[in-house]
């Protein structure tokens, strides 16, 4: 083979060559374009797909969070409403059930304040009755007559009138339970009248007897059981000079003045120059306490 021959056949083996190598070069880049073609389209089908972000899609987990906390909400306020309204009815229904109680408590002792005055009416009736009738059966001299009036005005089984003393009591306007008058304050007082030679003392219309109880009952005092409410009227028949400047100076004119100076309570003390007392409702023996009699010499006959 000529030199000539070979030659033109290596140059056309490397025409050949280049032609591959740019023929497979077109083909890999129109193979890249088309996967990037596809690629493209691939997003674009996704897009019109799924039109939400993927970073709202996260949240929608969150929004039914919301709404189920929305309606925990409304149920515990539905169920606090309730409630609320059985427990404002339960209270007015037992309020009702309280002034109802209230209501008769006080009708109650209405009722027995009236049979008490009743009572008390009927019993000075039949002491009024009895002494006319032990007049006309066994008419008593005049001395004995009259010292069984004195004795009968001096333990409270009559009542009496005459000169003396009053002293009114009254609580605080202000709602302090230390600016209150209690029982022990009212003993203070009675003693030391009694002590200073008072004949005769009622407090609120209650006549004081050596069997009359003054004591309280919660806020209450009772004096005879019954309750007084203030101001208390302490009424003492007595020489009424002596019994104002003995009274100046016992124990009781401090313990007064300490209730008028720390607790603000009301104290006033005035003369009378006649006053009216009724009989005591609590003299009645227990049968016990026996009388024993005396000789003619003055000596105890037992």
């Amino acid at each position: 083979m000529s030199p000539d021959r070979n030659e033109d056949r290596a140059l056309v083996d490397l025409e050949r060559r280049e032609f591959d190598r740019r023929l497979g070069a077109g083909q890999e880049a129109e193979h890249r374009a088309s996967l990037a073609g596809s690629g493209t389209q691939g997003q674009l089908r996704q897009l019109l797909e799924n039109p939400i972000d993927m970073g709202y899609s996260r949240e929608e987990p969150t929004h039914e969070a919301g709404l189920l906390g929305r309606l925990v909400s409304v149920l515990l306020i539905a169920v606090l409403t309730t409630a609320s309204v059985w427990a404002a009815r339960e209270m007015q229904r037992v309020r009702a059930g309280n002034q109802m109680i209230n209501e008769q408590l006080i009708s109650e002792v209405q009722h027995r304040g009236e049979a008490r005055a009743e009572l008390e009416t009927d019993i000075a009736a039949l002491r009024a009755e009895l002494e006319q009738q032990q007049e006309l059966l066994a008419p008593a001299p005049a001395e004995e007559t009259d010292y069984l009036r004195m004795l009968g005005a001096t333990v409270g089984t009559l009542p009496v009138e005459g000169e003396g003393l009053v002293i009114e009591l009254n609580d605080t306007a202000v709602t302090d339970p230390l600016g209150r008058i209690r029982d022990f304050d009212l003993q203070v007082v009675t003693n030391a009248l009694w002590s200073l030679g008072a004949e005769a003392i009622a407090i609120n219309g209650e006549r004081l007897s050596g069997a009359t109880a003054l004591r309280s009952a919660g806020q209450a005092i009772l004096v005879n059981l019954v309750p007084l409410t203030p101001p208390y009227r302490v009424e003492v028949i007595g020489n009424a000079t002596d019994l104002q400047v003995g009274l100046a100076r016992t124990r009781a004119s401090g313990h007064l003045a300490m209730l008028r100076d720390n607790y603000s309570v009301g104290v006033s003390i005035t003369l009378a120059d006649e006053l009216s007392l009724p009989a005591a409702t609590t003299t009645t023996s227990r049968g016990i306490a026996v009388p024993i009699d005396e000789d003619e010499e003055g000596n105890l006959v037992r």
